[in-house]
């Protein structure tokens, strides 16, 4: 009877300590089971890069020149190229370009254009010559109203002018405001339609030097085939300029 008991006591114990190895060996299991893949194991699940696109070809001639200067420069994201045909002194193209996030420039529009009845390389007041170089966008304004320009507009009225007198030489001035009487070398603004329906001034002769020449627009097509100095477009790419340049854009005539 002793025997027995003995026995099944054993047994009773085996079976205990069998039961406890089978849990403890799956608790380790589910602990294997809950450690994290390693990191050789584990595939990144970054999202795939953006494409960069391919460049856009531009014949510009030597337009490139400005192309690369302002390509890396924050402050500019609109350029006008004026480039002077090389067939007739007075005619050019206009090309406006825009750079994306990626510093590539996007041409939104190409047009013909007149510049100054003498070609370029202007140096003084009447030479009838466009000047040559890069210059900035000062102002947008123009007779009819706001086409929707990113720049300020201004709507022009009868009280102002381009001032030819040696005071207020190269400067927009309201008579409404300063107590001034423009000469007759000055620009009534309001005057010239169509030319000046809609305009962007070019920052030429900044200092407003004396005699050096004053009046520089980008501006709608006249009569002529030819300006007195400025640049000129077909009046509905007049408003496409306006409605793409900000501020900071640069005008660069070749």
């Amino acid at each position: 009877m002793i025997n027995k008991q003995i026995i099944a006591i054993t047994v009773a114990v085996m079976l205990v300590i069998v039961g406890g190895l089978f849990c403890f060996g799956n608790t380790i299991s589910d602990t294997h089971a809950q450690q994290p893949q390693s990191n050789e194991s584990v595939q990144s699940a970054t999202a795939p890069q953006e494409a960069v696109p391919a460049e856009e070809p531009l014949n510009v001639g030597n337009g490139n020149v400005y192309l690369e200067q302002y390509k890396y420069d924050d402050s500019v994201h609109q350029l006008v190229l004026v480039r002077q045909s090389e067939s007739s002194i007075s005619e050019a193209t206009l090309y406006l370009l825009e750079k994306n996030k990626y510093n590539q420039w996007h041409l939104i529009m190409e047009c013909p254009a007149y510049i100054g009845q003498n070609g370029l390389d202007k140096t003084k007041e009447g030479d009838r010559k466009t000047p040559r170089g890069d210059f900035s966008l000062t102002h947008a304004m123009g007779i009819n109203p706001d086409p929707g320009s990113i720049m300020t507009y201004t709507v022009i009225t009868d009280t102002m002018y381009v001032c030819g007198d040696p005071e207020y030489y190269n400067q927009i001035i309201d008579t409404a405001y300063i107590d001034h009487h423009c000469g007759s070398n000055s620009e009534h603004l309001i005057k010239y339609v169509p030319q000046y329906n809609y305009t962007l001034y070019i920052g030429y002769n900044p200092q407003n030097e004396y005699g050096k020449g004053s009046a520089i627009l980008l501006h709608c097509f006249g009569s002529y085939p030819y300006t007195m100095g400025c640049v000129a477009i077909a009046e509905e790419n007049m408003i496409k300029v306006l409605q793409t340049v900000s501020n900071g854009s640069r005008i660069c005539i070749y």
